[in-house]
């Protein structure tokens, strides 16, 4: 009887924490990328970028975000983008990407849901784990919140 006991709880804790987790991933293009040397060995760019999206949940939708991308003369770089998106049913959330990383073409920061309508509401607040890949001006992203 322990046994079937401990193998239900096990199971009903394993629902309940992978049930709180939330995946998003996105493709998208760079569709504007302008960028001034304000020193020598450092640009600061404004970036805007359009993707499609699909999540955890079945959703799915478009994103955009603009934001600035500071380039220092070792290659690593500072991006800061706010984001606005909508899934299928009109549902709408806004965030904020934070990046920091040794180069521009991949990298690792966080997404911080900053509002949302429907469904993203109970997002609102949570910082998510993501990641980036750019091939030329197409970009592979990726985010996941606990």
């Amino acid at each position: 009887m322990k046994i079937i006991s401990a193998t239900i709880t096990f199971f009903l804790l394993t629902k309940l924490t992978l049930a709180d987790t939330y995946e998003f991933e996105a493709s998208g293009k760079v569709i504007s990328n302008d960028s001034i040397e304000l020193k020598k060995g450092f640009d600061k760019s404004i970036i805007v970028n359009e993707s499609t999206w699909t999540d955890s949940n079945g959703d799915y939708g478009i994103i955009i975000c603009l934001g600035t991308i500071d380039k220092f003369l070792d290659k690593s770089v500072v991006l800061n983008l706010g984001c606005s998106g909508r899934n299928q049913d009109d549902e709408k959330f806004t965030g904020n990407i934070v990046r920091k990383s040794d180069a521009q073409d991949a990298g690792v920061g966080v997404f911080t849901y900053v509002d949302g309508s429907g469904k993203f509401e109970r997002l609102i607040g949570r910082k998510c784990n993501l990641a980036v890949r750019y091939i030329d001006e197409f970009t592979f992203y990726r985010h996941r919140c606990k």
